[in-house]
């Protein structure tokens, strides 16, 4: 599974865990936008699915929370002409790159090749 596979490797391969938490949250994302964008718009709201992706809110919190609300609006509301899972995409090749951590060019490499298969 891709998805697991990226999130290993951060949190394997950084040593903020943070920011590998962070880098976390966007994967769900990439899958869902994926979905409604392929899928009849009037059978999925992306904004409503994202927020759905960490469960109930009321037992979301600390380390198991999803994106913020910001970050849902961020997507839903993205540069005209860049659909949702390009943009998600986008946006975690820019935190694949503020991970911080030392990547070798054959584990970035990796990462990358996740990212975008």
């Amino acid at each position: 599974n891709v998805s697991r596979d990226l999130i290993q490797q951060a949190f394997l391969w950084t040593k903020d865990e943070e920011k590998a938490r962070d880098f976390a949250r966007w994967v769900p994302a990439f899958s869902l936008a994926t979905m409604c964008h392929l899928r009849d718009p009037r059978a999925h709201d992306l904004k409503a699915e994202l927020i759905a992706a960490a469960g109930p809110p009321e037992t979301a919190d600390g380390k198991g929370i999803g994106l913020t609300e910001a970050e849902i609006n961020e997507i839903c509301a993205r540069p005209v002409g860049m659909n949702a899972p390009h943009y998600v995409l986008h946006r975690m090749r820019g935190k694949l790159e503020g991970l911080g951590f030392d990547l070798s060019d054959s584990r970035r490499m990796l990462m990358e090749y996740n990212i975008t298969r």
